[in-house]
């Protein structure tokens, strides 16, 4: 499964929809489409299916640089707040 990137420019709350893996080289994908987005937007994971180590780096990036990681399940948030 590839990763599908959601979002709605005129969103007022910015919030990006993920569905499917954060791995591989969707990790890429994803980088490079944050870098244009906002920095204050919201990541909707809670379809996302996996992540490896590269995707739960760039989901740690994105939280220090003012994104705000929604719809986590418990082991996901477990994850990203393990360093």
């Amino acid at each position: 499964m590839t990763l599908l990137i959601e979002h709605d420019p005129d969103d007022p709350d910015k919030v990006i929809r993920l569905c499917g893996e954060v791995a591989g080289p969707e990790v890429e994908e994803l980088e490079s489409f944050l870098h244009r987005a906002a920095l204050s937007v919201k990541l909707d994971v809670s379809e996302v299916t996996q992540v490896d180590e590269r995707g739960l780096t760039l989901l740690r990036r994105a939280r220090a640089d003012g994104a705000h990681v929604i719809g986590c399940s418990p082991y996901l948030r477990l994850r990203l707040e393990d360093k």
